[in-house]
């Protein structure tokens, strides 16, 4: 009953102010929205909100596009935005390791440097190195069971590494 009066109050005030002028502005909703944060080569550094299912792209024009000194070819505009995620964009010539990765978030297969594939259990230097190898030779990974064609990762590795990573 309260909610059906509610909505019947708003819907008053918002033909009220249509024929007064005034405009109503409701509070900001999170449904709907990524916040990202964004780093490195770009003109703006910061955190931006867009909409759900935004790309890299989007994100890196919110934040006023590319500097000069932005390594554009090791940046993949078409990644789908996470929530919460942060994202940074090398300059030329910086090594991978620089960029950050979000504490408790899934390790991107795709961007992740050695040094942070390193890090989850069972991989090591080695392993690590095999699947950028893999990604620089062949592209990106499209999906976990893609693991299964890097040398030294097999189905019980893949399946300890599903929860931990992402492939977006």
């Amino acid at each position: 009953m309260f909610l059906l009066a509610l909505g019947g109050g708003i819907a008053l005030l918002v033909r009220q102010s249509a024929r007064s002028g005034l405009e109503i502005t409701l509070p900001p909703s999170d449904v709907g929205t990524v916040t990202v944060h964004i780093t490195g080569a770009v003109a703006r550094p910061g955190v931006y909100v867009l909409p759900e299912g935004s790309r890299l792209h989007a994100a890196i024009d919110a934040a006023g596009g590319l500097t000069v000194e932005a390594d554009a070819a090791r940046v993949n505009l078409a990644v789908r935005l996470r929530d919460g995620e942060q994202y940074g964009v090398l300059r030329v010539g910086e090594a991978a390791a620089q960029v950050t990765q979000t504490v408790g978030a899934p390790l991107n297969l795709n961007t992740a440097s050695t040094e942070q594939l390193a890090t989850l259990p069972g991989i090591g230097q080695v392993g690590a190195q095999a699947i950028v190898t893999h990604r620089e030779e062949r592209g990106f990974f499209r999906r976990h069971e893609d693991l299964l064609e890097v040398p030294l990762i097999g189905p019980a590795t893949l399946e300890r590494l599903r929860p931990m990573t992402t492939v977006d």
